[in-house]
């Protein structure tokens, strides 16, 4: 059996960018909602309006966030990714070349 590691990072950039997607839908929620006049309600409810708007408002403001820092930790996985194979082909390179001056007769372990 033999093991693979294989980041499919068109992938990872699509969900990354539903992430983000829905922190722009949330924090758009969260401004319609903090967009609520409670002096349009009644007086025994205005306060309870008032309340209600300002906690889901702050709820959707959080989710956003946590939205986004899920985008953004999924594009820097994949930014280190990248990396890591960038320098892994570069030291491939090098080992290969090594091989290839060995098996030439030109180079010495």
């Amino acid at each position: 059996m033999s093991w693979e590691l294989a980041v499919q990072y068109r992938q990872v950039a699509l969900v990354a960018a539903g992430w983000e997607g829905q922190e722009s839908d949330l924090r758009s929620a969260s401004d319609l909602v903090e967009g609520v006049a409670a002096g349009a309600f009644p007086g025994p409810v205005r306060g309870a309006v008032g309340g209600f708007r300002d906690a889901w408002a702050r709820h959707l403001t959080a989710v956003a966030l946590g939205a986004g820092g899920r985008a953004a930790g999924l594009r820097a996985a994949v930014d280190r990714y990248v990396a890591s194979d960038e320098a892994t082909a570069l030291e491939m390179a090098a080992v290969l070349a090594l091989v290839g001056e060995h098996a030439a007769g030109r180079g010495s372990w």
